[in-house]
């Protein structure tokens, strides 16, 4: 239940960004080839240079691509739980800390039972959700 709400609202995200007038300079056949890390470091290409949701539609693109994959390895189990953060980062640098602090809830499960409490995913995410709970309480 809970994957199909996150579903539910990357989709809904998805076709909200598309309305938006997104800069993408990649065509939709391009990104439909890409890879989860492809996508991944194009998020990262666009955030760096300041163009958030572009890079949140690259991070849940990536997000959308490791949930079809049958056997993930662990690179991509990572880039997964690097996905989350960054767009939980993204909803707490826009102060949406309610929906910041539930995708570090997600990314601290995950990052805890896939890829080990030692992960900067599950440590910066602790963090960030430290925070975010300070805001709500203000």
């Amino acid at each position: 239940m809970e994957k199909t709400s996150f579903f539910l609202v990357v989709v809904l995200s998805f076709v909200l960004f598309l309305g938006c007038g997104l800069k993408i300079k990649e065509t939709s056949q391009t990104i439909e080839t890409m890879d989860i890390e492809e996508l991944y470091r194009a998020g990262v290409d666009y955030y760096s240079k300041g163009f958030i949701e572009e890079a949140k539609f690259f991070y849940i693109k990536a997000i959308e691509k490791y949930e079809t994959l049958g056997s993930p390895n662990k690179r991509q189990k990572e880039i997964y739980a690097w996905c989350l953060y960054e767009i939980g980062f993204i909803e707490y640098a826009n102060e949406n800390y309610t929906k910041a602090s539930e995708i570090m809830d997600k990314v601290m499960n995950f990052s805890a039972e896939e890829i080990g409490k030692n992960s900067a995913q599950y440590l910066l995410s602790r963090k960030i959700k430290f925070y975010a709970q300070k805001e709500l309480k203000k």
